[in-house]
């Protein structure tokens, strides 16, 4: 090999590491500047914040307010139906504000089963109150009704004799009749002197007594158990107090079941004050039955 082949071959095995023979140095000037923060206060623009301050408006419009007013309404308004309800004034308010509770409690139970309110409880309370005070108030009003018929309605046994109404009394030992076969008769009262330690007199005034009979002539037996009376005196109607003993003819009572063609007697005495007359009694056989009038003349 000639020097000269031998110099071609010492510069083509180069250190392949070396930079190329053509590349132009990198001055200082050419190298990147440094990169400085900007100063405090020149227009730095500080980080988004991670998430909502509590409190945030955006917060409670994830989260809207329980709809619990009806739930509450009907726990109150069934509450004070069911008290209400127990008297014969508050069956009036009772019974509205039952209603009102139900459906209430009913609208308050479907809301907190859609997850809208959170007193499903107090709505299940105030739907069975409100629902007692309605079953009370119509128990009530059922009761009233039977018991005082005369204000719901006319009796259901009337009178068939011509007199013996408040417009037109029966007199002494005149007999009322009515349509089921009942007959009532009143005497004339006399005058006498109650035995020592008789309920209801007072000393000083007049005692008169009468005797009531009672005949059931009718096909039925007559239930005498609930019949009802009272006595009054004068023109103003003065109350009479009733005069009883325990022992004696003052002591008796009609029984309670009269049987077709049987006949009852009992003695009735009351204390009059001094100066009133004439003496009105009046007398129901059942409950059922219309008042008989009678106007007792006094000697």
């Amino acid at each position: 090999m000639s020097d000269e082949q031998h110099d071609r071959s010492r510069t083509e095995r180069r250190d392949p590491w070396a930079p190329p023979q053509d590349a132009v140095p990198v001055s200082a000037q050419d190298s990147p500047p440094e990169v400085h923060p900007p100063p405090p206060g020149a227009g730095s623009y500080e980080p988004y914040p991670a998430a909502y301050p509590p409190g945030y408006p955006y917060a409670a419009w994830l989260h809207p307010a329980p709809r619990n007013a009806l739930g509450t309404a009907a726990l109150v308004l069934g509450t004070g139906g069911t008290v209400a309800a127990v008297t014969l004034f508050g069956v009036v308010v009772g019974l509205p504000l039952g209603v009102l509770a139900v459906v209430f409690g009913l609208i308050g139970r479907r809301r907190a089963r859609r997850g809208e309110a959170t007193n499903g409880g107090q709505a299940l309370s105030g739907t069975i109150l409100g629902a007692a005070a309605i079953a009370v108030s119509i128990a009530v009003i059922a009761l009233v009704a039977t018991s005082y018929n005369g204000l719901f309605g006319a009796a259901d046994v009337a009178l068939t004799s011509a007199r013996g109404t408040y417009d037109r009394p029966l007199g002494a030992d005149d007999t009322a009749k009515f349509d089921d076969g009942t007959q009532v008769t009143a005497t004339t009262p006399q005058r006498f002197t109650p035995p020592a330690g008789a309920d209801g007199y007072t000393a000083g005034d007049a005692a008169y007594r009468f005797t009531v009979t009672v005949r059931n002539t009718g096909d039925g037996d007559l239930h005498l158990g609930d019949y009802t009376y009272y006595g009054t005196a004068g023109h103003d109607q003065t109350d009479l107090q009733l005069i009883s003993t325990s022992t004696g003819e003052l002591a008796e009572d009609f029984p309670d079941v009269l049987r077709p063609g049987q006949v009852s007697k009992v003695v009735f005495a009351f204390d009059v004050p001094s100066g009133l007359t004439p003496l009105q009694f009046d007398f129901e056989p059942t409950t059922k039955h219309q008042d008989a009038y009678w106007e007792l003349p006094l000697k």
